[in-house]
């Protein structure tokens, strides 16, 4: 599982910062202090805000037990395995909820399966992409201005 779960990382660190994976897991393509960087992000992201996020997923979409859970990770795994040979940038939190959606819907069918708080987790999905663009725009711009004096 380990193994499995190092897809995940590699995933995130990928997306958010823009480094690329080890081709072959042998040579590295970018500056290891971005690895760094990106790996001490990740551990304060899921330190500070996983939990919200779990609580979301094992609780507030639908209901997870063991069985469920694995089903959902490797859905999740299986996903981001292909994205990766693929060298498609995919989100892992998308991936995941989707999973947890979908192995809900096979096993409960709609019943179980929380609509108010999965249209929230599909707005926010929606406004993260405006959001961001609009976040680092306004941070360009200000470094602009700024380096202009």
């Amino acid at each position: 599982m380990q193994i499995l779960y190092t897809i995940h990382s590699d995933s995130y660190t990928t997306n958010s910062s823009g480094v690329s994976v080890p081709n072959n897991y042998g040579t590295w393509t970018s500056p290891y202090w971005l690895y760094l960087i990106s790996g001490v992000g990740g551990f304060l992201g899921i330190n500070l805000f996983g939990k919200p996020v779990m609580d979301t997923m094992a609780r507030g979409i639908s209901i997870v037990n063991v069985h469920r859970g694995f089903c959902m990770e490797m859905g999740t795994i299986v996903t981001l395995a292909l994205a990766n040979v693929l060298r498609l940038p995919v989100s892992s939190t998308y991936c995941a909820v989707s999973s947890v959606v979908c192995v809900s819907l096979a096993h409960y069918g709609t019943q179980h399966i929380e609509g108010k708080k999965l249209a929230f987790v599909a707005m926010t999905w929606i406004l993260t992409l405006p959001v961001t663009m609009g976040i680092s725009a306004g941070l360009a711009a200000i470094m602009n201005s700024a380096l202009k004096i």
